[in-house]
């Protein structure tokens, strides 16, 4: 049976009749699972001494008369304090159950968030690591030449000797080499400078030859 306020207040202490108030249906769902489990524990204290003492008081109550009363307020605080214990005791596994269930729920949506943090990185770390492996694998540029402070001084000083060159090789009637091909296979012999001075000055003789032989 359910005992009532009522019923309690003349049986209980200040303190046993506190543990009774916690455990009425507004107050129990206040407390937290700590404090459910303290509870639990006083109250199941309080029930087996007080079944302890009434088994005391029954041997008693047979060896002598008056004593049934006594007895009898010892066994409904017994009862009392088993009912607040299983009131405790069912209120702390659904506070249990709920806390395990939202820890369960908690780590889902972290596991979840997790893997959905790796699915983004995924897709930039394999990119990355493409990237990386077709950079090594393509081969390296060719290093260009540098060309020296000295080349083009090299090249001024080519040029002015061949030109000097040209000078005294076309001084001693030698063919220079922008010569065509054609007027070589003409007449070699007359492309040569030394020949064209030759004829250049025949032909200035006979001129001068036909003029006195015309003034005659």
């Amino acid at each position: 049976m359910s005992y009532t306020l009522r019923q309690v207040q003349a049986l209980l202490t200040q303190a046993e009749l506190e543990l009774f108030q916690s455990s009425r249906a507004t107050a129990i769902r206040a407390l937290d699972v700590r404090q459910l489990a303290s509870r639990v524990k006083r109250s199941r204290t309080l029930r087996d001494k007080y079944r302890d003492l009434y088994r005391r008081q029954t041997v008693q109550s047979r060896a002598r008369s008056g004593a049934v009363d006594a007895n009898r307020r010892t066994e409904v605080k017994a009862e009392i304090m088993d009912e607040l214990l299983q009131r405790f005791e069912a209120e702390l596994i659904r506070k249990q159950a709920r806390a395990a269930k939202a820890e369960q729920l908690a780590a889902a949506r972290k596991a979840a968030a997790a893997s959905k943090t790796a699915a983004k990185k995924a897709p930039a770390k394999k990119a990355a690591t493409k990237g990386a492996a077709a950079k090594k694998a393509s081969p390296k540029p060719a290093a260009r030449k540098r060309s020296g402070p000295k080349a083009p001084a090299k090249a001024a000083r080519g040029s002015a000797v061949a030109a000097a060159g040209g000078a005294s090789a076309a001084a001693r009637g030698a063919v220079p080499a922008d010569v065509a091909p054609k007027a070589l296979r003409m007449n070699p012999i007359k492309a040569r400078p030394i020949n064209k001075k030759i004829h250049a000055s025949a032909r200035g003789r006979q001129k001068v030859h036909a003029a006195k032989r015309d003034s005659r």
